[in-house]
């Protein structure tokens, strides 16, 4: 194969003599074979866990030792665990918020909560953060902990083989364990096929996808009392990408809460359909900085543009998309990343949000727009239709950008629409993400 590829690759290359069904089934019965023939991938029988000895002694749980004595006056009754593969601090602000608002609500309930923050080039800490203690680490802390603490429930974000092997036979039968998948933790390589630059890259992903399809095989057929997706779309195409089954008996679909209470609608003067926002990570290809960046380039050529007031705020590999409005007086370009609640005043000030997008199995900052009123600019893929229609929203197709310009304008000629538009984003987020669609049904999964 040529390593200067870009992928997906053209049909007119693929075996072009055979018909479209013809060759799925084909590559279909031999992708089958061949992972019948390859290697499985576990973790083995699971992590032994350090007796209480090691626990006080050793200088690896030393973090694990600091934590339980900074929470230990909080003892009283049971105990929920939330592990995530990382979670907000000072540095990193946009890490998961959406799990620490889970949180928030889950205390302001009344649950002692206990929160982990998992991951190998995770620097072993203990910290605050708005109010909730966070035991930061590996192995060691993670392993440390559960065998010192006895939990009610386990609530456990974006796992991996790593998380897996230290909960693997660990976990008491008389604790709820649940497996919340967002996407990025089981989603096949091909669902996101961007920046592969050689052959080597590819197999790389290739095997990663076929590493975490063993590894999923061996959660589902574990101890685990529920699986939790955040979006239908998601929960029929994980199926997909992981060959393993999830029905109404195993798992649940709960959208990811929004936390009306900060992202409050209050009614949009009208006016407000000439500012636009965009903000949030630009880390990703799939998030569209580039389409962003399109669709104000597209904006600019139209007699609207002077009378527009845009503010792009964020950072990450692909924020320089935006770097040639720096200098435009109508766009304020802003590299940082910023609290929820910052974020919640700026909508307070803006009217329309610019997020296009290739693949959301939610969408988050999109539904926190929507709550305060914004009316979004995206892209109708993936699980995208399940929370935006086009009574709240201006959709478009990636490669039809014009479209989402001719749109935005018809929107820009009636302060009626714009209104009414907006009105219907704040209910429909709400609706879905509200506590009691959302929060609500977890904390009962964690108590029952």
């Amino acid at each position: 194969m040529n390593p200067n590829f870009d992928l997906p690759l053209p049909r007119s290359i693929i075996a072009p003599s055979y018909s479209d069904d013809d060759l799925v089934t084909r590559l279909y019965l031999e992708n089958e074979y061949l992972k019948s023939h390859r290697k499985t991938f576990t973790v083995g029988p699971g992590l032994e866990l350090p007796s209480g000895e090691l626990l006080e002694s050793e200088e690896r749980y030393c973090f694990t030792r600091q934590f339980l004595r900074e929470t230990s006056k909080q003892e009283m009754g049971q105990r929920h665990l939330v592990i995530a593969n990382e979670y907000p601090s000072k540095e990193k602000r946009y890490a998961n918020g959406f799990v620490h608002r889970r949180v928030k609500f889950y205390q302001e309930a009344g649950l002692e909560v206990d929160v982990v923050a998992f991951g190998k080039r995770v620097r072993p800490d203990v910290y605050d953060f708005d109010g909730v203690k966070v035991l930061a680490g590996y192995v060691n802390e993670l392993a440390g902990l559960i065998s010192a603490r006895e939990y009610a429930s386990v609530s456990v974000h974006f796992p991996n083989s790593e998380m897996w092997k230290v909960l693997k036979g660990n976990i008491r039968d008389s604790t709820n364990l649940i497996f919340y998948i967002h996407g990025y933790e089981a989603r096949n390589w091909s669902r996101l096929p961007y920046g592969i630059r050689d052959v080597a890259m590819l197999n790389a992903r290739i095997e990663r996808s076929l590493r975490t399809e063993d590894v999923w095989k061996e959660i589902v057929n574990s101890n685990v009392d529920r699986f939790i997706f955040v979006s239908d779309w998601w929960r029929e195409a994980a199926m997909d990408d992981l060959g393993v089954y999830f029905g109404s008996e195993n798992s649940e679909v709960i959208h990811n809460f929004v936390d009306t209470r900060i992202f409050t609608y209050e009614k949009k003067d009208p006016q407000q359909r000439f500012k636009l926002l965009w903000v949030r990570s630009a880390n990703a290809h799939n998030y569209g900085a580039d389409i962003a960046a399109e669709f104000l380039r597209q904006l600019k050529l139209t007699p609207v543009w002077a009378d527009l007031e845009v503010l792009i705020v964020g950072d990450g590999q692909y924020f320089n998309e935006f770097d040639e409005f720096r200098d435009d007086e109508v766009v304020t370009v802003r590299r940082d990343f910023i609290k929820q609640e910052e974020i919640a005043d700026l909508h307070k000030r803006f009217g329309m949000f610019i997020v296009p997008t290739r693949f959301d199995t939610q969408g988050v900052s999109r539904d926190e727009a929507m709550s305060s009123g914004l009316v979004p600019i995206t892209c109708p893929v993936t699980a995208v239709p399940e929370f935006a229609d086009s009574s709240c929203s201006i959709l478009f197709a990636e490669d039809e950008v014009e479209t989402a310009v001719e749109e935005y304008l018809r929107v820009a000629r009636d302060p009626e629409l714009f209104s009414a538009m907006s009105r219907a984003a704040a209910q429909r987020s709400a609706d879905l993400n509200g506590a009691e669609a959302t929060v609500a049904r977890e904390i009962e999964l964690m108590t029952r």
